[in-house]
């Protein structure tokens, strides 16, 4: 037998080091240059998809908005609201010109929401949402339903109207409806002394009962009605955000209409509704900052969406010239549009 071996170390050369805290720090600092170069990259290539998918939801309005016309032969009004305020004949109840059911209810059947439609049975009566919080102490309970097709994934807006926001209360009658995104175009709507009365110098695809009535001297708006043309007149567009003034958050969007006012269902183009409202930042916290109560109004950069009444969806910068934007608003004004200036 062999006599036992002793094990002996052989000594290594080259052996592995680790890193030394210099290398390590050196390391560090390349990792956070590379995610400081990438984050931006990464966050625009994730609002560009918002942006796409808002885009999207445009589409598929604008599409229900012109199958409804083929079946109505005629636009829904913005808000189905009363004649005239006061009282309604058959049941003493309080009607108002500016609250009822919206545009947003009118198309559901052709977004594939008939269920939806169906749950609410809306008759088109005025002031619904008074009578339903009168009777029962809440609010119509489809109404609380949130659409995916009205909201903007981009938007900062809470999904449903708040009891209270930026310190005011909003009116109980309005409190819980979901939130849309998006708003119907009321055009330029400033009035002018005629002959006839106070008439719409230029007016939209959309407005109440009253407004178009009084105004406009229109029963309904029609696609013959659009004289400056479909492709060149805006139905819809991003509307996301509530003037946060005092009594002004009581113009909350919400798809169900104008539970107290029209401003939540439409916007207009006159002068002081620019588009994004001059907001700066943009933040639910500086809504207050608005230079209208019915703007236009998105979270992209730069501009807004909308879509137009041939289905089309265009984004607007901000900076486009007001008289522009308001032609755009109107549908007879007779102003030729290159389509350059949009």
């Amino acid at each position: 037998m062999k006599p036992f071996a002793r094990m002996t170390r052989r000594p290594t050369h080259g052996a592995a080091k680790g890193f030394t805290l210099v290398e390590l720090l050196v390391v560090i600092a390349i990792i956070g240059v590379l995610v400081a170069l990438l984050l931006p990259a990464v966050q625009a290539a994730r609002e560009s998809a918002r942006r796409m998918q808002c885009s999207n939801n445009l589409k598929q309005l604008g599409l229900a908005l012109m199958s409804y016309h083929d079946s109505q032969k005629r636009y829904p009004y913005s808000v189905f609201g009363a004649e005239k305020n006061g009282l309604d004949p058959e049941t003493g109840f309080p009607q108002f010109e500016e609250q009822g059911y919206g545009w947003g209810v009118a198309i559901l059947p052709y977004l594939e929401q008939q269920s939806l439609f169906d749950a609410l049975a809306p008759d088109f009566d005025t002031s619904p949402f008074l009578a339903a919080f009168a009777s029962t102490g809440e609010i119509i309970p489809a109404g609380r339903t949130e659409v995916d097709v009205y909201r903007c994934p981009s938007s900062n807006m809470p999904s449903h109207a708040p009891a209270d926001f930026l310190g005011v209360a909003l009116q109980p009658s309005l409190v819980g409806y979901a939130t849309n995104d998006y708003r119907a175009c009321a055009g330029n709507q400033d009035l002018q002394a005629t002959a006839s009365g106070l008439l719409y110098e230029g007016f939209g695809m959309f407005g109440t009962r009253a407004e178009l009535r009084r105004h406009a001297r229109k029963r309904y708006i029609r696609v013959k009605d659009v004289t400056d043309g479909l492709s060149h007149t805006i139905a819809l567009g991003e509307g996301a955000y509530v003037p946060g003034r005092g009594d002004n958050v009581n113009k909350w969007p919400a798809w169900i209409g104008g539970v107290v006012e029209d401003e939540s269902a439409h916007f207009e183009t006159k002068a002081q509704n620019i588009i994004n409202c001059g907001i700066r930042p943009k933040s639910v916290d500086t809504f207050n900052l608005h230079t209208g109560d019915a703007c236009a109004f998105s979270w992209h950069v730069g501009g807004a969406l909308f879509c137009f009444g041939d289905g089309s969806v265009t984004f607007l910068d901000e900076t486009i010239d007001f008289k522009t934007f308001r032609n755009l608003g109107d549908i007879a004004d007779g102003e030729i549009i290159d389509e350059r200036q949009f």
